[in-house]
């Protein structure tokens, strides 16, 4: 008598906040597998899936709409917060969703030299609420760009005799400028 397996399996994987299920159902008659019937099976059984259709409900899924139905309920709506620093922590994670997907449509539309890697970088992105700006800045990928950027505006201020208070009120207004402090940490490791 031909003895049956069955061997279930199931994948799970979440993307965009929505969760995509695989399973596969493997049933082997041994008399198959083994043509002498007195030894048995031992050890895992290996089998495939056809990731192209896999990709392809994932990357289905990541660039659908997000639509009403899909918002957190516990988050309450950004005006009923009245803390700084609880707004701060929600435009750092607005900022950190936003660079996830920017990276992905990078990599979508081959924004990318001949080994893979992104030749475009996001470096910030600003918005208005309310009265207030918002510039959420990301990391730089080359620290010596940051670098030369922070001596070009020591430069400048010093060729114009723009004072640490200068900066600082314009900083305060252009939210693309580098903080004061970090003007003033470049002027004093170059002096």
């Amino acid at each position: 008598m031909a003895e049956t397996i069955v061997l279930i399996t199931e994948i799970e994987t979440e993307m965009f906040e929505r969760s995509l299920n695989c399973k596969t159902k493997y049933i082997s008659n041994s008399k198959k597998i083994n043509q002498n019937p007195s030894t048995k099976l031992s050890g895992p059984r290996l089998f495939g899936f056809d990731i192209e259709p896999l990709y392809y409900a994932r990357s289905q899924i990541g660039f659908q709409p997000i639509t009403a139905g899909t918002n957190d309920k516990r988050k309450r709506p950004l005006e009923e917060i009245t803390s700084q620093s609880q707004q701060n922590k929600r435009f750092k994670s607005f900022g950190e969703d936003v660079h996830k997907a920017v990276d992905e449509l990078i990599i979508k539309h081959k924004l990318t030299n001949v080994s893979g890697e992104s030749i475009i970088h996001l470096q910030q992105i600003g918005f208005d609420y309310k009265e207030n700006q918002v510039c959420i800045k990301f990391k730089d990928p080359d620290p010596m760009a940051i670098q030369t950027r922070l001596d070009a505006i020591v430069r400048v201020c010093d060729e114009a005799l723009l004072s640490r208070d200068g900066y600082r009120h314009l900083a305060a207004t252009v939210l693309s400028l580098f903080r004061e402090y970090l003007v003033a940490d470049r002027r004093n490791k170059i002096n």
